[in-house]
């Protein structure tokens, strides 16, 4: 593992989690909502960081998303038990994280070359998906009055939908995207057997 800048900020959202699950067990939503804000801030510039000055390593593709996955899931279950994220959407996210991570598995099992590192819609699914959360820990907090919580619910449900499909289109390129790897895989195990 290389202790450089960019690994060290993802590291710190792992470390997040609990804590982000404690202060809702004691109410506090107003540190919860910092927290992840800061999570998500962390999110955003690591893997910048990771491009722009250093070399990106397996280590940080790898735990990247899985804090990413983590720090979200555990959101979402808030969410969903504040009766704010409905049910649907969190078996959706749920099951394509983790097809993605048993598709890196067996990727990884079979020895599959693969490129670390997210599909722009996978990428878009997640910028909407912090949005939302964002959004929804927000109106779990409800720091004040005097804005109208029915345009902060409709605008919710429009990045639930939109976060919805992208989560799909994602889910089935990565897909695609697997099988291709493991059918290259294959037929290059068989090409060094003929040799």
């Amino acid at each position: 593992m290389s202790w450089n800048a960019a690994n060290i900020l993802t590291l710190s959202r792992l470390a997040a989690v609990p804590f982000f699950v404690l202060f809702y067990s004691i109410g506090r939503h107003d540190i919860m909502f910092w927290l992840f804000c800061y999570a998500a801030a962390t999110d955003l510039i690591d893997g910048a960081i990771a491009r722009k000055f250093y070399t990106p390593s397996n280590f940080g593709a790898v735990i990247d998303p899985i804090a990413d996955k983590l720090l979200m899931q555990s959101c979402f279950v808030i969410l969903l038990l504040s009766s704010i994220l409905p049910w649907q959407f969190f078996v959706l996210a749920l099951c394509r994280d983790i097809m993605i991570v048993i598709g890196m598995y067996v990727l990884i099992r079979k020895r599959a070359k693969m490129h670390y590192g997210a599909i722009i819609s996978s990428k878009f699914a997640t910028l909407l998906q912090i949005a939302m959360t964002v959004l929804g820990l927000f109106i779990l907090w409800s720091p004040v009055h005097y804005i109208s919580y029915d345009f902060l619910n409709l605008l919710f449900i429009i990045l639930l939908y939109s976060t919805a499909v992208l989560i799909i289109i994602s889910g089935g390129q990565y897909i695609h995207m697997g099988l291709r790897l493991l059918k290259n895989t294959h037929l290059s195990s068989i090409n060094n057997a003929d040799h």
